[in-house]
Formats: C-alpha cells, structure tokens, sequence
C-alpha cells in the first residue's frame, strides 16, 4: 500500500476479538478482502488479537503481505477441543434438566426437591445412553438436580465472563482511540468479534469511548 508522507494518512487498526469457529471464518475473509482493494492507499494497518490478553501481531505497515499474514494468524488457528467438549456437555444438562422425566423443575417446593434426589425411579437415558452421574438406576432424579447445579454454575461464571470480556474490549477501544489522538489523518478501528455485550456498569465507558473517537478524528 503506497505512502504519502507529505499527506495526512490513514490508520486503520484491526481488532480480532474472541472469536469462534464460524465468526473466524467470517472475519478473515473481511479483513482480506479489504487488505487487498486495490483502491487502498497511504494507509497503515495493525492487527491486535484480544484473547485472554491482548496481543500485537503486526504494529502499523504498508506491507500488504506483512497485513495479510498478521491476519491470517489472527484468524487461522484456534483450541476448539474444550469449547466443543463443554458445548456438548451443556446441551446434555439442559436436556436432562429440562426432561419432565427427570422430575420437577428448579422452582418446584423444597419437599418436591428433596423427592427428587431421593427417588428410586427407573433409569431415563439421556443422549448418551447414560446419565451425567454415571450412577445408573436410581440416579435420575441426582442426574437432574446435578445438571442444574452445573447450569446455573456456568451461567453465573459466564455472564460474569462476558462482562470482563466487555471492560477488556472497551478499554482496548478507549486506548486505541486516545492514543491517536495526536496524529493527523484519517483513522478507523475495524473490530471483528462474535458479539459485545455492553453491560448496564460499562455504558457511560462505551460513550466516552466514542466521544473520544470522535473528537480523535
């Protein structure tokens, strides 16, 4: 991509954000089809990588090929062996929690609770063949009281997740933003991701974020 130094440029700062399987796919063929518009020209293209931390695969470049190769790397490769593994246990504790045949639901009384666990029904076979315990017969309504617990475990755990991935991506925002601030020119912040999701905490952050931008040109 040609450079005018004697013209203000243009920066534009890639963000690839936790990303899955299919939203990978999506925003590498995005970020590649606007590396390679013949049309660019004096830009300069980073790409970050927001994961559990942040990290820099390619500082600001007019490098096509050094562009094309920091997203390749971004968005080639991911672990997809845990997040597989735990999306098929999920939906496994959803269908025993949910069975009726399990016994009564989370809101059901106390004493309704207590039946559960402590019956003796006959075994009611989940996807698998066997319930989540592993007791056999006489664990189906433990199966159901452990599939909620598990649940409402990883609901908590991740909504709390997602918010710390929300304050991750904001300040990253916010930092990118302000310290450009002084250079002339153009500037866009591309940000690939599966989703934000914005908590209520986090809303006055998010318009600062773009009142700084703004003002940042």
């Amino acid at each position: 991509i040609p450079v005018d130094v004697e013209h203000p440029i243009n920066l534009v700062t890639m963000v690839f954000d936790n990303l899955d399987n299919s939203s990978r796919k999506l925003a590498r063929e995005a970020a590649l089809d606007f590396v390679n518009n013949p049309a660019l020209s004096n830009v300069l293209i980073a790409v970050y990588v927001m994961s559990q931390r942040f990290y820099v695969l390619q500082p600001y470049t007019s490098d096509r090929a050094k562009a094309r190769q920091a997203i390749e790397a971004a968005t080639g490769r991911a672990e997809t062996q845990y997040p597989n593994l735990s999306q098929q246990m999920i939906e496994q504790m959803q269908i025993i929690a949910n069975s009726a045949d399990f016994g009564p639901g989370p809101n059901a009384p106390p004493q309704a609770q207590s039946a559960v666990i402590s019956n003796q029904n006959p075994q009611v076979p989940t996807f698998s063949g066997v319930p989540a315990s592993g007791l056999g017969t006489g664990g189906t309504g433990l199966d159901k009281a452990l599939a909620q617990i598990t649940l409402n475990t990883y609901r908590t755990i991740e909504t709390a997740a997602l918010e710390q991935q929300a304050r991750a991506s904001i300040y990253t925002f916010l930092n990118v933003v302000r310290e450009q601030r002084l250079l002339l020119g153009r500037k866009s912040l591309l940000y690939f991701s599966t989703g934000l999701v914005i908590p209520p905490n986090l809303v006055d952050v998010m318009r600062t974020t773009m009142s700084e931008a703004n003002r940042a040109n």
